[in-house]
This record gives C-alpha cells, sequence and structure tokens, in this order.
C-alpha cells in the first residue's frame, strides 16, 4: 500500500484495518458488489454512514471529513520523484519509442530533456529524415 494512491476514503480506512471487501459488506448487511459500488463511488453511501463508522472504529463526519480528504491528498503529493524515466529505441521502427515511465512526479524540465534526447537519438539512428514526435501549436493570442 505505500506506492499504491488510494483515493477513496472507504477503501483506504477498509485497507488500513486489512479488511476485505466481503467483511465490511457482510457486517454492513449489503452483498460484496454492492460495497464494491460504494468504494467506487457508484452508489451513495450515506445511508451505511453510521454502520461504517462503527466498523471503522471512526465518526460518521470523519469518514469523508477535511482531515480524511487531505491525508489523500498528501499521499498524492508523497508519491516518489523519480528519475526514472527512459526510452528504447529500435532501428526497425524509426518513427517510434518505448516510453519506460515509472509511476511518480516529473520536474517539466526532465520531461523535455527526455524529448529533446528521443528526437536526438531517432536522428543519429535512423538514415530517412526523422519525423518530429510533437508537434507543438502555438497558441494564437485574440
Amino acid at each position: 500500500m505505500k506506492n499504491k494512491l488510494i483515493t477513496n476514503p472507504l477503501k483506504k480506512r477498509r485497507l488500513m484495518l486489512g479488511l476485505t471487501q466481503m467483511e465490511v459488506s457482510s457486517q454492513l448487511g449489503i452483498t460484496q458488489s454492492q460495497y464494491s459500488r460504494l468504494e467506487k463511488s457508484e452508489s451513495d453511501p450515506t445511508k451505511y454512514l453510521v454502520r461504517l463508522s462503527k466498523i471503522f472504529g471512526c465518526e460518521p463526519k470523519d469518514l469523508f471529513g477535511a482531515p480524511t480528504l487531505s491525508e489523500i491528498e498528501q499521499d498524492l503529493l508523497d508519491l516518489p520523484k523519480t528519475n526514472e524515466v527512459g526510452f528504447t529505441y529500435h532501428e526497425r521502427k524509426p518513427n517510434e519509442v518505448f516510453l519506460d515511465l515509472k509511476k511518480g512526479w516529473y520536474r517539466i524540465t526532465d520531461i523535455k530533456n527526455l524529448l529533446i534526447s528521443i528526437k536526438e537519438s531517432q536522428a543519429s539512428f535512423s538514415t530517412k529524415k526523422p519525423k518530429p514526435i510533437i508537434r507543438l501549436k502555438q497558441r494564437e493570442v485574440l
């Protein structure tokens, strides 16, 4: 759970307690698929808030409250920063590259440098004139 971002408060609490969807759903008196829809935000959990708060050991207002949402946001910000950006180029596919992007945060300058590196590598491996990988259109000023 360390590197996986969980954005649903119900799922986050359930996993933190080591419970399965089946265990929570049986305590709620609903099917596992009904509970799954609650976690996916496909169904309204309002009528289950009191029972869910007892299962998760918190107050009903804390299930979706600001502290929980702030914690989820912090989890997103704490995703690892990584320099594991790379690409593989093959001369049999002169107009393609295989990008290897590991989950994490990337600086915009690193992505720009990666694109420049891809373009330079493509030009050195290809006997044909390389096609641009990305064409950026300049916004018109009205």
